[in-house]
C-alpha cells in the first residue's frame, strides 16, 4: 500500500512530474492510435491485395485451362498448375469439370473426386446461382477461396479454384506490429526526456500563475496576474492568460446581458414594454394560487380599444404603434404599482387588479373608460378619439385556470363591445351572460363531436304537390348523443350560428346526402331540398367546396333544390345571386324560404332567379282564424303565379289548413298535417321493400 502511494506521489506529487507523466501518456496513446491505424490500414490493404490476387489468378487459370479441359488433356492441365507451386501464398489449386469433379490439383490425392465438403459446396452454389459474375469468393479461417468459371463460347465447362493462405499476411502484420510497438516505446522515452528537461526550467514560472488559475477555476477574476518577464512560452502563457481573463470577463458580461435581454423579450411586448400574453398567463396562475392560499380576491380586466383599426388604416401603422404606446402609458398610470398590465397583441390589453373586490374593480374599470374618453390622440395635426370596451372577471377561485379566466374576460369584453363604445361588462357565474356562455360552449363542444364522430342525423319531410306533380323532400338535421338522445335543430343551431359553425354543418348535410344518393341509386328519382345558411353563402370558399362535392359524388343538379332564407338573400344579394347563377348552370333550382318575414318587397323578385317561394309558416299556421294572414297568403300566391314561381305553404298542421290552401292556387304544402319528419333511412327501407 505504501509502495503504491510512493509511486503515485512520484508521478503526481509536483507539476513537473504530472506534466512528464501526461506527456508519456499522451505519446503512448497517440502513438498507439497511429500504429493501430497503420496496422489496420495495412491489414485491409494486404487483405484486398490477396483477394484481388486470388480472383486474378483464378481468372487467368480459367482462361488457360479452357482448351485442355475441353479436350480432357490431363497432362496439359497438370503443367498449368506447375507455375503455382512456388507461390508462397497458394494453399491449394483445383481444376474442376462442369460437374464439380477434380480434373487437376496441386494435391494429386483429389484427382477425379467430387469436393463435397460444406465450404466447397457453398462456393460452387454461389458461382452457379450468380449469372452476373463469373467469379465467386469466400473466406474461411485463414484461407481465401476464389473460383472462376471456365467457359467456351459462353458455355461453362468447368471451374478454376485457387485457395490462398493468409497466414503469411498475418506473419507480416505481426512484424509491422512489433516495429510499431518499438517506435511507441522509443517515442515515449524521447518525449519523456524532452519534457523532463524542458519543464524543469519552467516549473518555477508556472507556479506563479497556479494561484491565478485556481481563482479562475473558482470563477473569481479579481486577483491580479503576476507579471512574468521574458519571451519564452511561460511568459507568453502569462500574457495570454491576462488577455484570456479580460476576454472571459467581457464574454460573461455579454452573456449575462444577452440572457437578460432574451428573458425580457420572452416575457414582454416589444412595442409597449408591457408583459406579453404568455407572461400574463403565468401571473394570473400565480394570482389564482394566491387566492387559494390567502383567501383574497383579484380582478381580471380584458380591454379592447374601439376605433383603433380606423386610425391604424387611415393614419398608418406608425401612428397605430404610437397610439398603442400612449394608451399603454395611460393604462399604466391608471393602476397601482402592484397591479399587472399586459398587451396581448393588436389592440387588446389585460390588467390584474390585485386585492380588489368586485365593486372596487367595477369602479376602476369605469375610471379607465373615463380616462380613455378624455384622451385625444394627435397625429399629423389631426385629432383622433378612441374608446375602450372592458370585460371584468373576478379571480376568486371559482374558475380554475388562467386560460379559462382569459376566455371569460374576452367574452365579457365582447358583450361590452356589443353594447356600444366605452362600455364594461362584468362576467360572473350568476350572470345571465355567464350561464348563456356556458350553455353555448356546451353546445359548441357537442357540435364538434357530432361533426367528428358522425353524430348528426339526416331527417326528411315531404313537400307534397297539390297539383298532381311529383312530391319532393326537405332535408332536415337532428343531433344525437352517445346515449342515443335526439336533439332538435332549435337546441343547437343558435349556438352554431353565433359561433360561425353553420358552414361546417351545411357542408356535412350536403356531403352526407350526396353520399347516400351515390350509394343508393333507388333515390335517383327523388328531388331533395337543402337549406343553406347566410353564413355559408358569405363564406369565400363555400361555393367552391359545394361544387367539389357535386363533382366528387357525380350528383345530378336537377334533383337538388337549395333553400335560401329571404333575410340572407336580401342582406347578401350580390353574393347570393352569384351562387344561384353558378349552380343553376348545373341544373339546380332554388327556393326562397320564410318568405314574408323580411323587409323586402315583391319588386326585387323580378330580378331574383328563384324557382319556389316558401310562404313563412307564421302566416299559414293561423290562416283559419286570422283574416290578415289569409290575405297575405293569397297575395303571395297570386304574385308568385304572375312571376311564374311555384309556391310552398309551410306549417300545414291539419286537414282544414290543407283544404283552404288548395283553393288559393298554391302548388305545394308541407307540415305535420301532411307528414311528420322522419329518418331518411326509413325512406330507403320503404323503397327497397
Amino acid at each position: 500500500m505504501n509502495f503504491m502511494k510512493m509511486i503515485v506521489q512520484f508521478f503526481y506529487g509536483s507539476i513537473k512530474h504530472k506534466l512528464v507523466t501526461n506527456v508519456i501518456v499522451i505519446h503512448a496513446v497517440l502513438m498507439g492510435f497511429v500504429v493501430y491505424d497503420l496496422v489496420e490500414r495495412q491489414s485491409e490493404f494486404m487483405q484486398n491485395q490477396l483477394e484481388n490476387q486470388g480472383q486474378e489468378l483464378a481468372s487467368l487459370l480459367a482462361i488457360n485451362a479452357a482448351t485442355p479441359l475441353l479436350n480432357n488433356d490431363l497432362i496439359a492441365l497438370d503443367e498449368l498448375l506447375h507455375g503455382f507451386y512456388n507461390n508462397k501464398n497458394i494453399y491449394m489449386v483445383f481444376l474442376l469439370d462442369a460437374r464439380g469433379k477434380v480434373k487437376a490439383s496441386t494435391d494429386k490425392s483429389y484427382f477425379n473426386q467430387i469436393l463435397d465438403d460444406p465450404k466447397s459446396l457453398e462456393l460452387l452454389e454461389m458461382i452457379k446461382t450468380n449469372d452476373q459474375d463469373d467469379t465467386a469468393q469466400m473466406q474461411h479461417s485463414t484461407l481465401i477461396d476464389s473460383m472462376h468459371r471456365i467457359k467456351i463460347n459462353q458455355m461453362t465447362i468447368g471451374y478454376a479454384r485457387i485457395i490462398l493462405n493468409s497466414q503469411s499476411l498475418e506473419d507480416e502484420l505481426s512484424v509491422i506490429t512489433s516495429k510499431g510497438l518499438f517506435y511507441i516505446f522509443l517515442a515515449i522515452v524521447m518525449g519523456a526526456l524532452f519534457a523532463w528537461f524542458s519543464i524543469r526550467s519552467t516549473t518555477e514560472n508556472l507556479n506563479k500563475i497556479a494561484d491565478v488559475a485556481s481563482r479562475i477555476a473558482d470563477q473569481k477574476f479579481d486577483m491580479p496576474l503576476p507579471v512574468v518577464e521574458g519571451n519564452d512560452e511561460v511568459a507568453k502563457v502569462s500574457r495570454a492568460f491576462r488577455v484570456m481573463i479580460t476576454s472571459i470577463k467581457s464574454y460573461i458580461a455579454e452573456l449575462l446581458e444577452r440572457e437578460t435581454k432574451t428573458k425580457w423579450l420572452a416575457q414582454h411586448d416589444t412595442l409597449t414594454g408591457l408583459f406579453n400574453r404568455r407572461m400574463f398567463e403565468q401571473k394570473i396562475d400565480e394570482s389564482i394560487k394566491e387566492v387559494h392560499e390567502k383567501s383574497t380576491t383579484h380582478a381580471l380586466l380584458f380591454l379592447d380599444l374601439d376605433k383603433f383599426k380606423v386610425i391604424n388604416d387611415s393614419a398608418g401603422h406608425l401612428a397605430g404603434d404610437t397610439l398603442l404606446q400612449q394608451i399603454a402609458s395611460l393604462f399604466e398610470s391608471s393602476i397601482g404599482e402592484h397591479d399587472l398590465l399586459a398587451r396581448f397583441g393588436g389592440d387588446e390589453f389585460g390588467i390584474v387588479l390585485r386585492n380588489y373586490d368586485l365593486p372596487r374593480a367595477q369602479a376602476k374599470a369605469q375610471e379607465i373608460i373615463n380616462s380613455v374618453e378624455k384622451f385625444n390622440f394627435t397625429w399629423a395635426s389631426k385629432r383622433f378619439k378612441v374608446g375602450v370596451s372592458i370585460g371584468v372577471v373576478m379571480i376568486d377561485g371559482l374558475v380554475g385556470t388562467a386560460l379559462e379566466l382569459l376566455s371569460l374576460s374576452d367574452t365579457a369584453c365582447y358583450i361590452a363591445k356589443e353594447n356600444g363604445v366605452n362600455n364594461l361588462h362584468i362576467m360572473d357565474e350568476k350572470s345571465e351572460s355567464f350561464v348563456r356562455l356556458h350553455h353555448e360552449m356546451d353546445w359548441i363542444s357537442k357540435i364538434y363531436d357530432a361533426i367528428n364522430h358522425n353524430l348528426f342525423m339526416l331527417y326528411i319531410q315531404k313537400i307534397k304537390s297539390l297539383k298532381g306533380e311529383d312530391d319532393h323532400y326537405e332535408v332536415l338535421i337532428r343531433m344525437k348523443n352517445e346515449e342515443g338522445d335526439i336533439f332538435y335543430p332549435d337546441s343547437f343551431l343558435p349556438s352554431a350560428t353565433r359561433y360561425s359553425l353553420m358552414p361546417k354543418i351545411d357542408l356535412w348535410v350536403i356531403e352526407t346526402l350526396f353520399r347516400l344518393l351515390r350509394d343508393n341509386t333507388i333515390l335517383s328519382t327523388i328531388t331533395f331540398a337543402i337549406n343553406l345558411s347566410g353564413q355559408s353563402l358569405m363564406k369565400d370558399d363555400f361555393e367552391r367546396q359545394v361544387k367539389e362535392l357535386f363533382d366528387r359524388y357525380h350528383i345530378d343538379g336537377h334533383k337538388i333544390i337549395f333553400e335560401i332564407t329571404e333575410t340572407s338573400a336580401m342582406s347578401n344579394f350580390k353574393r347570393v345571386t352569384q351562387f344561384i347563377d353558378h349552380f343553376k348552370a348545373l341544373g339546380c333550382t332554388f327556393s326562397l324560404d320564410d318568405f314574408g318575414t323580411g323587409l323586402s318587397s315583391f319588386s326585387y323578385l323580378k330580378n331574383f332567379r328563384v324557382d319556389y317561394l316558401k310562404i313563412d309558416g307564421s302566416f299559414v299556421r293561423d290562416i283559419l282564424e286570422d283574416p290578415i294572414d289569409k290575405v297575405m297568403v293569397e297575395s303571395i300566391a297570386q304574385i308568385s303565379t304572375l312571376l311564374h314561381l311555384k309556391t310552398v305553404a309551410e306549417y300545414v298542421e291539419n286537414e282544414a289548413i290543407l283544404d283552404i290552401i288548395k283553393t288559393m292556387n298554391i302548388d305545394y304544402g308541407q307540415g305535420y298535417g301532411i307528414q311528420k319528419p322522419f329518418f331518411i333511412e326509413k325512406l330507403l327501407e320503404e323503397l327497397k321493400a
